[in-house]
């Protein structure tokens, strides 16, 4: 004759009660708080704050003279990387892939 062994049910796992900082009115009273702090704090930090205005340069292009000529003594006297400062010119005054300019012609160059 064969046995047959009976397994109690599993005992369920206790799920510990949320402490104070998770319930909803602790969540709610935090989030106010939060406001409170950013309504505070933030008109004063926006009006302490200045913006640096941009170093604007205009330079006229003379005859026989490239974007490289233009960009060499900046980059020396910034101490960039002339690619970095020829590209700079490209998009500020939206030169074209080969960066053609004409003699006269202002290029605006920020920094």
């Amino acid at each position: 004759m064969k046995t047959m062994k009976i397994y109690d049910e599993p005992k369920l796992k206790r799920i510990p009660k949320r402490g104070p900082l998770f319930g909803a009115k602790s969540f709610l009273a935090m989030a106010v708080l939060a406001c409170g702090i950013g309504l505070y704090t933030g008109p004063g930090m926006a009006a302490g704050e200045t913006v640096k205005a941009d170093d604007v340069q205009v330079v006229t292009v003379e005859k026989d003279q490239t974007v490289w000529d233009v960009a060499r003594p900046i980059a020396d006297a910034e101490g960039l990387d002339i690619r970095e400062v020829v590209y700079q010119i490209q998009v500020n005054n939206n030169l074209d892939q080969d960066c053609t300019v004409r003699p006269g012609q202002q290029l605006v160059i920020r920094f």
